[in-house]
């Protein structure tokens, strides 16, 4: 379910990618449930190609 989760906000960042709600919404997210998915937590954030993957941009720049 979480990369479900974490895809469907990959799709929307595609789509809207300038928008700073959806990415905090994003992170916000990541903050209060990656703790319990690490594994994808860290799969998604690696990915480098940030163009067709601009969530984990996203994931890297969580504080």
């Amino acid at each position: 379910m979480f990369e479900l989760i974490v895809a469907s906000a990959n799709d929307s960042l595609d789509e809207e990618s300038d928008n700073v709600f959806t990415k905090r919404i994003i992170q916000d997210f990541i903050r209060h449930h990656g703790k319990e998915f690490p594994e994808q937590v860290s799969y998604w954030a690696e990915l480098k190609d940030c163009e067709e993957f601009p969530v984990a941009e996203v994931l890297r720049n969580i504080q």
